[in-house]
């Protein structure tokens, strides 16, 4: 470093930079007393290149000489060549030893040191070389312990700046910083706890949708339910249209699953929907509701079924609006293409309420794409949800006769119910299995959130 003058400057061609000290106390004292006995120690200014000085320590005496309207003030002048490490290290050398000094001042500023020390001479990482707190603190004339002390307030201020900034001195800073990191950990270990907690339950709740899909045929796998042990029940059967034969060549190639669809022989259909709906109305819960999908041909005889076995249906049918699809038919040239699918809702006795009083028979969603199914007549999770809705109790147990995809098992775990049901095919419960795999218990979708 160049030799240092000792120059009387003009208090106006001092510039008052940024400073680590930023609370300074009684001014007005200070002032009138440097008024009775002038300066007795100079302040440390650094020349420009601009002619001009910058102050670098001893900004309190700066400040009373400003509010005593002194003309010019004693300095010692250090050369334009100083670093940043060097201007900081004048600064502290001139306070940290001051009882005026604050505690969040003196720390800021010894990190500052440090870390200038860092950058000038590397970290030290045991070798020897680089820069430790130790050699800060012999620096310093202090013991390593209070260097890491002042880093680690230093560090806490900057995290919490809030909190620390009301403490009176370093150890009740210490105390604050501990107890907020004491906090911090707690909170850590809680989420910690609760992600786990919410990891094994996502696991239980997959290990029991996959559960609840059961490769059965249904008058086999009912004699095991027990009575009112359901408070829905979805009902999509086979339609006795010979599905798997209707659809032309092309169509039963980009039909998914149409291989194993299982349908009823037609003079076995009246049979199979009195045996479905003794059965249904059987695990039935009193308030119960039960939705059928079918073939328009068999509504008489879907009325008729559920009315023998005790249900009370409505007779004018709900309907799945296919938003956005263009129809469907074999004969356009006779016949409208298609866009909706029907079902017929009914409850068990008197007791059996909508839960969403006042809602429209028609139910807005989007189709699936065929790429998107593993089943020939597969619905949306989305509006298998809020069939759910207006018809099931919150947390009420829900059966399906002949699952299918299994997106009603899905549609019940995202609104929070168990469900179980039934199916013939192991080629349908894989792909089932696999969806709820790549999905999460609550948020399984089929439309990407396309919803009307």
């Amino acid at each position: 470093m160049s030799e240092v003058e000792l120059l009387n400057i003009p208090v106006g061609e001092i510039e008052f930079s940024d400073r680590a000290r930023e609370n300074y106390k009684d001014l007005d004292i200070l002032a009138k007393d440097i008024e009775q006995k002038g300066i007795i120690q100079p302040i440390a200014v650094m020349r420009l290149t601009s002619g001009k000085f910058r102050l670098l320590a001893g900004g309190r005496r700066f400040s009373a000489c400003v509010l005593s309207n002194k003309q010019d003030i004693p300095c010692r002048v250090y050369p334009a060549n100083l670093s940043a490490l060097d201007q900081k290290e004048i600064e502290l050398m001139e306070n940290v030893s001051r009882d005026d000094f604050d505690w969040k001042e003196e720390v800021a500023l010894r990190d500052a040191i440090q870390k200038l020390q860092e950058e000038r001479h590397g970290k030290a990482h045991g070798s020897g070389a680089g820069h430790s707190m130790r050699d800060t603190a012999k620096m310093l004339g202090t013991s390593p312990m209070t260097i890491s002390r002042d880093l680690t307030l230093a560090k806490g201020l900057s995290e919490h700046p809030e909190e620390l900034s009301k403490a009176k001195n370093k150890s009740e800073a210490l105390r604050t910083l501990k107890k907020i990191e004491r906090q911090n950990e707690e909170k850590r270990v809680a989420q910690n706890l609760e992600n786990t907690l919410r990891s094994d339950r996502a696991a239980q709740l997959k290990r029991s949708l996959t559960n609840g899909y059961i490769v059965k045929d249904f008058f086999e796998g009912v004699k095991n339910v027990p009575d009112r042990a359901a408070a829905f029940i979805e009902v999509d059967p086979p339609y006795a249209i010979a599905l798997d034969k209707i659809k032309r060549g092309a169509e039963r190639e980009t039909s998914p699953g149409i291989e194993s669809y299982n349908e009823i022989p037609t003079d076995e259909y009246q049979d199979f929907l009195d045996r479905l709906f003794t059965e249904c109305f059987r695990t039935m819960a009193p308030g119960g509701w039960i939705v059928c999908w079918y073939g328009v041909q068999w509504y008489h005889s879907i009325i008729a079924s559920m009315e023998n076995a005790g249900f009370s249906p409505c007779h004018i049918p709900a309907i799945w609006l296919k938003q956005g699809h263009q129809g469907q038919t074999r004969n356009p040239e006779f016949r409208l293409g298609s866009v909706y699918e029907p079902f017929i809702y009914a409850r068990k006795d008197a007791h059996g309420i909508i839960r969403q009083p006042g809602r429209t028979n028609s139910f807005v969603f989007k189709a699936l794409t065929p790429d998107k199914k593993v089943h020939p007549t597969e619905r949306p999770i989305e509006m298998v949800e809020e069939v759910i809705r207006t018809f099931c109790p919150p947390g009420g147990h829900i059966m399906v006769p002949f699952l299918g995809s299994g997106n009603t098992l899905l549609a019940a775990a995202n609104r929070g119910s168990t469900c179980f049901g039934f199916d013939l095919s192991e080629e349908y419960k894989n792909a089932f299995i696999k969806r709820v795999l790549d999905g999460e218990p609550g948020s399984y979708k089929s439309l990407n959130n396309e919803l009307s």
